[in-house]
């Protein structure tokens, strides 16, 4: 390999000079015009293939962060060739550099089997020193074996020059066109975060975030979806897209393939941390890993995904939605600034949403409360209106022994009534202030259903009521308040004898469950609606007012029985297949341990 340097015999080749110059001249109009970093190579390309007698040629740069060396743009090269990665820092030289002969070249032997692949016998690699820096090389290929001549080397520097001037304008006009935007793009953000903070002003969060989503298009990306969590399910509540013919297939894409909570990454793993998701590239490869099938494969690349963020919704320590941003424009890559700007609003959108939600809890928790104040007043009403009437006819007159004694079991009836009704209401407030204290001791759970069943005979006789009881042989001991026990079976005892019809039939069973014992209180009742059976243990919540009224009681008996269980370390549940199915509560302690 030899530099070539100009000496006499160069002027042999004036008239080639002559003429490669003004090619080069007329070719550099065009160049000169070019302003975009993909044009500018190919017109450099372009005219280095009317200046030169190459066979093809490439331009070569470095990516100085990984020290590699790429081709980015070539004429006449094959995919093998030019998809090669090489080692290396910037060219040592400033003038082009030539080897007539590869063969003959050691400084390129270790490149020589690339060569020979490809076909090439000479090479001319002429530097091109863009914004001072030498890291990036038009290099000339030919096929034949090929001395440079003095012209070509005047050429190719001129080319050189002129190439890396070129390069050199575009980069700038890329880099300004580049931070105009991005201006453009933070004035657009800042305007859209002062637009959108008048819409965390409203209680109505779902329609809230639908706005969010709206507005988030296409200022802030080319896709937006929102996803709420609603009592374990995900919901979408709201997809914006920059096409609104896509919002429909969105919808559809969907319904077909819906979010697997349990995958390690994506949308679940986001709702599984609670922290954001910045994914500024996504690759063909990234798609076809989280695919389920080639089918949702081909879906996923129809929607052009190009960069994603999901930024969670939090809110007093729980994640409770997601909010998904999506860029399906090739040139727009999320990047850190916009991950701050979108947690920022995510987390102004959490906080209106908590905010809604704790005012319509308080709303429905002072609306149910006033239900409740009416009910206690009409169950407390109801056997004092009773025992008076009775009272006030027995001290007007004189009635027969029979006439006296109905009226005084009426009497006690209604007055145990009332007193079971202001027991309620004190435990109930003791356990919501704390102050019910709970022994601890061993009791026989067997011994107390078998006491309780006997003391209940009466009463289900009294309703047509079949009461059965299975029972195992021996003691199953627990350890707990024996008081609080015997009213937790008891309420779910009378609870079911309240709510069955006559002919109607009630079993308790108790049996050991594991480390458990266990016992269950079945009915052939009324049952429970399926969209009230995860509130049957709530306080001040009743699955039928109506109902409610029919049977009489406050329907505090559940929730002070699960207090109560939870208390002693127990659980509680309840189960049912929907009104008129009947219902069963199941109550478990664990075992007392052996001493």
């Amino acid at each position: 390999m030899t530099i070539i340097n100009p000496d006499a015999d160069a002027l042999a080749d004036g008239v080639h000079l002559r003429a490669r110059l003004m090619a080069l001249t007329g070719g550099a109009d065009k160049l000169l015009a070019a302003v975009r970093t993909g044009s500018v190579r190919r017109a450099i390309c372009d005219l280095a293939q009317q200046v030169s007698d190459a066979d093809a040629l490439a331009i070569w740069t470095l990516n100085t962060a990984a020290g590699e060396w790429r081709i980015v743009y070539s004429v006449g090269l094959s995919e093998a060739f030019t998809g090669q990665v090489l080692k290396g820092a910037s060219v040592p030289f400033t003038t082009p550099l030539a080897a007539d002969d590869l063969d003959l070249a050691p400084v390129l032997e270790h490149r020589r089997d690339e060569y020979r692949a490809e076909g090439i016998r000479s090479l001319v690699t002429v530097p091109l020193l863009v914004h001072g820096e030498r890291d990036a090389t038009l290099v000339l290929y030919y096929r034949t074996a090929h001395r440079v001549s003095e012209s070509e080397l005047q050429v190719a520097i001129a080319l050189g020059h002129l190439a890396a001037a070129t390069l050199g304008h575009a980069e700038s006009f890329e880099e300004e066109r580049r931070l105009r935007k991005e201006a453009e793009r933070q004035a657009a953000r800042l305007a859209f975060l002062a637009d959108s903070s008048t819409l965390f002003t409203s209680l109505d969060y779902e329609t809230t975030l639908r706005q969010v989503a709206q507005m988030s298009v296409p200022v802030l990306s080319d896709w937006c979806a929102v996803d709420i969590l609603t009592n374990g399910n995900l919901q979408r509540l709201a997809t914006a897209h920059i096409d609104p013919a896509k919002v429909e297939f969105a919808e559809q894409f969907l319904a077909r393939y819906p979010p697997d909570l349990s995958e390690e990454v994506g949308l679940a793993q986001v709702l599984r941390t609670g922290q954001p998701l910045l994914i500024p590239e996504i690759t063909d490869e990234m798609l076809a890993s989280g695919a389920r099938d080639p089918e949702h494969l081909a879906s996923l690349r129809t929607l052009s995904l190009q960069s994603v963020i999901m930024a969670p919704l939090n809110a007093r320590g729980r994640t409770f939605g997601v909010i998904t941003w999506v860029s399906s424009t090739p040139d727009r890559r999320f990047s850190e600034s916009d991950l701050a700007l979108l947690i920022d609003l995510s987390g102004r959108a959490a906080l209106a949403i908590d905010n809604a939600q704790l005012y319509e809890a308080a709303q429905r928790a002072n609306q149910v409360k006033d239900e409740f104040l009416a009910v206690v007043s009409h169950e407390l009403r109801t056997p004092l209106n009773t025992i008076l009437g009775w009272s006030t006819m027995l001290l007007a007159s004189e009635y027969d022994p029979a006439t006296v004694r109905k009226a005084l079991q009426t009497i006690e009836r209604n007055a145990r009534t009332q007193a079971q009704l202001v027991d309620d209401l004190l435990n109930f407030a003791r356990l919501g202030a704390g102050h019910l204290e709970l022994a601890r001791e061993p009791i026989d759970v067997c011994g107390t259903v078998a006491a309780l069943a006997i003391e209940s005979r009466p009463a289900s006789d009294r309703l047509n009521l079949t009461l059965e009881v299975t029972i195992p042989p021996g003691p199953c001991m627990i350890e707990g308040d024996p008081q609080r026990v015997q009213q937790i079976v008891s309420n779910l005892l009378a609870n079911a004898l309240k709510f069955t019809d006559a002919g109607g039939r009630v079993h308790v069973r108790v049996e050991a469950a594991g480390r458990d014992i266990a016992v269950s209180v079945t009915d052939t009742g009324v049952g429970i609606a399926a969209e009230f059976l995860p509130h049957a243990f709530e306080r001040f919540l009743q699955g039928d007012p109506s109902s409610t009224r029919r049977h009489g009681g406050l329907g505090l008996g559940l929730a002070i029985a699960k207090e109560l269980t939870e208390r002693m370390g127990g659980t509680i549940e309840a189960r049912s297949d929907g009104p008129g199915t009947g219902s069963t509560f199941t109550v478990r302690f664990p075992r007392a341990s052996r001493r």
